[in-house]
């Protein structure tokens, strides 16, 4: 099952739609679209691709909510949640099964840049630094940053958070991992990521926001208090943040960056350094104001799936 949520999108939505519907696979697959919001993504999506399970959530819907509206109506072994800023090329989706037929619970692939401006580049290097096309094909250690799922996996865990404006599938890929779980990274499955950030404005307000989406995860799930900014474990997060994260970044595209691309980030290192900063900025401006959600995974935010 491939579940592809949109909030927002209108037309954009279409060219992901496209994408995967054209997907040659020797197995079975059904694409599921998760529309809600403003715009008319879901007419269009009803008028041109009548073969897909269409899903209109009445409300917004945040990333968990959709993507568990998703997960109920599916019935694949395997699920997969191309982002509604995704395009797969051919073979995609049946070089992530293939990887799957391997006996991982999790698969994450190459991710290719589709938003070509200094700014997009910037962004591309923050968050896809671990899928750069040179990595070689391996079994990770840790939990992946973006993945597909054996379903039955899903099923141990309920599902996703629902009350977390980014980082839902971080969230889920750690607790896989703590239960035993192993993930791969798979070279041959590639997808072609178009970041929003297109300018330089965006690149900050979309990184913040994911800051703030990083510092819930820290507050609901790791017990980081304000009080805790002003201690030791304050320091220690703000150079893992800044410094440390810089670092990874750094040294992830020296190993996996071919010359071209690792020339490419150099250029734009002073705005990968400007994402990163926004980041955490987020993140400590969340764990210093921001109030502690009622729904916690745990207590109904991760409700049971009837799968």
């Amino acid at each position: 099952s491939a579940i592809i949520i949109s909030r927002d999108d209108g037309r954009r939505l279409l060219r992901t739609v496209q994408s995967v519907v054209a997907q040659e696979c020797p197995w079975p697959f059904e694409v599921i679209v998760v529309v809600s919001g403003t715009e008319n993504g879901a007419a269009l999506v009803r008028e041109q691709f009548p073969q897909v399970t269409l899903m209109e959530l009445p409300n917004p819907a945040l990333p968990g909510e959709a993507r568990n509206a998703g997960l109920k109506v599916a019935r694949g072994d395997f699920i997969s949640f191309p982002g509604s800023h995704v395009r797969l090329p051919q073979g995609s989706l049946a070089a992530r099964l293939r990887a799957h037929d391997l006996g991982y619970a999790m698969v994450t692939g190459t991710t290719l840049n589709g938003t070509r401006t200094l700014a997009g580049w910037a962004s591309y290097f923050l968050d896809h630094s671990t899928v750069l096309p040179g990595r070689p094909s391996e079994e990770l250690r840790g939990a992946p940053a973006h993945c597909s799922y054996r379903r039955s996996a899903l099923e141990t865990v309920g599902g996703f958070p629902e009350h977390l404006r980014a980082g839902e599938d971080t969230v889920v890929n750690q607790e896989l991992v703590k239960r035993g779980y192993r993930a791969y990274r798979a070279q041959d499955v590639i997808l072609v990521h178009r970041s929003p950030c297109r300018t330089v404005r965006k690149l900050l307000s979309h990184h913040f926001t994911r800051g703030r989406g990083y510092g819930r995860i820290l507050r609901d799930l790791d017990g980081v208090s304000r009080s805790d900014l002003i201690r030791s474990r304050g320091r220690h997060l703000l150079y893992r943040q800044t410094v440390g994260r810089l670092r990874a970044t750094t040294g992830q595209v020296r190993a996996w960056a071919d010359p071209r691309l690792a020339s490419r980030y150099w250029v734009v290192f002073p705005l990968v350094a400007l994402g990163c900063l926004a980041w955490t900025a987020g993140t400590w401006f969340e764990l210093a104001v921001g109030n502690t959600p009622s729904a916690r995974p745990g207590d109904g935010s991760r409700p049971t799936l009837s799968l």
